[in-house]
């Protein structure tokens, strides 16, 4: 499994960024060679300006995604454990850019990305797509949940009207077979993929302040557990509310004090 670095020098932080390298039979191209493409033009351009970096990167081209229940990623998670718990920023996955036919700019995320994310996508794609949001999942090489790493990735999808003409195949009709070659690429969107991807990592790299808000993610939790605190109640759900709630005081507490370092 191919893992490559590029260090800073002002710490051991870093923004890591996986994608899976094996595919099924065929050329796999939006599956995952654009992605793989997209982490070595993204490391290309990084290495030239690797002195402007305070958060370095590390790149993952997982193997035993399509063949292995992506073990890949979870193996990496497993012999890295502590290193990546203390110092990985972030997780952006890049997996099946630039599909052809795609109209609409897909994110998923764990809450604290969502607006920072959102503005870089706003600021670089403008209103030329339609963007939408979900709640990240887990799925594909999103494996390092249970390191408490926020967690995101984005590419374009497909509307409704047109994942009905496909029998709502949400990878493209070709999806996992022989027909996935280099003509289901849209080579235009595959440019501003990496550009948005850039536009994400060189603030997640460069800015003093990681632009993170925790505040959503305390409501988050004081709503699911108000929703299971009844079902609950023989074994305390309902005090971690208490929690929640201070949760979200200090995190308030974080945005005026990043706020007033900003300024």
């Amino acid at each position: 499994m191919t893992i490559g670095e590029l260090t800073a020098s002002s710490g051991d932080d870093f923004v890591l960024v996986g994608g899976h390298q094996d595919g099924w039979y065929g050329e796999g191209a939006p599956d995952n060679a654009t992605g793989n493409a997209c982490m070595l033009e993204l490391a290309r351009v990084f290495a030239r300006h690797r002195d402007k970096l305070r958060r370095g990167l590390v790149f993952g081209f997982w193997t035993a995604h399509e063949t292995g229940t992506m073990v890949g990623s979870s193996w990496f998670a497993d012999r890295n454990w502590d290193r990546v718990r203390k110092h990985a920023v972030a997780y952006m996955m890049i997996d099946q850019p630039g599909m052809l036919g795609t109209t609409r700019w897909s994110a998923h995320s764990t809450l604290e990305l969502r607006k920072f994310h959102e503005n870089v996508e706003r600021r670089m794609l403008g209103g030329n797509r339609i963007p939408e949001w979900h709640r990240a999942p887990k799925t594909g090489d999103s494996s390092f949940f249970g390191l408490g790493v926020p967690t995101f990735w984005a590419e374009g999808g497909f509307t409704p009207e047109e994942l009905q003409a496909t029998a709502n195949a949400t990878c493209g009709w070709w999806h996992h077979s022989l027909e996935s070659t280099f003509d289901k690429i849209d080579w235009d969107w595959m440019a501003d993929h990496i550009r948005v991807y850039a536009g994400y990592l060189w603030e997640l790299c460069t800015t003093p302040i990681l632009p993170f808000e925790f505040v959503s993610v305390a409501n988050q939790f004081k709503a699911r557990i108000a929703e299971l605190a009844a079902a609950g109640s023989s074994v305390g759900v309902g005090s971690l509310l208490e929690h929640a709630a201070a949760l979200e005081i200090v995190a308030r507490e974080l945005d005026e004090v990043a706020k007033r370092l900003e300024r």
